[in-house]
């Protein structure tokens, strides 16, 4: 696999993936792109090379973001390639439902552009 973990210092790093994102890749990516959370506090993924990308791969990296809210810790993807662009149009953002009662909880989730119907969920709460 293509994943580079660059140390940047103590607490941060920089996740660079050049290989494709996709349903045939993901699985072997999931723990090189999870791995960085156990040790740093401030992971950055870079894109950039990205060739491809599928709803797998966003899924990944919605788990990786998930993940690092669950670890208190910052997880960017500062870097985006055209592969990650292209896929980001058939998407409209990533939206955010607070279910707050007394503790802080949010549902996030990303809608379908063409039909506007949710897709992929994660929950974030304390």
């Amino acid at each position: 696999m293509a994943v580079s973990v660059l140390h940047v210092n103590d607490k941060q790093c920089r996740v660079v993936i050049d290989v494709e994102m996709t349903i045939d890749t993901v699985m072997e990516l999931k723990d090189e792109l999870l791995f960085p959370l156990a040790k740093y506090n401030e992971i950055e993924i870079d894109l950039t090379a990205v060739s491809k990308i599928d709803s797998s791969g966003l899924q990944l990296l919605m788990i990786a973001k998930a993940e690092a809210i669950l670890l208190g810790k910052s997880l960017r993807i500062p870097s985006r390639g055209s592969a990650v662009l292209a896929l980001r149009g058939l998407y409209g953002g990533v939206h955010s439902i607070s279910l707050s009662q007394g503790r802080e909880c949010m549902f996030h989730y990303v809608t379908i552009k063409a039909t506007g119907y949710p897709w992929l969920f994660y929950f974030q709460g304390s």
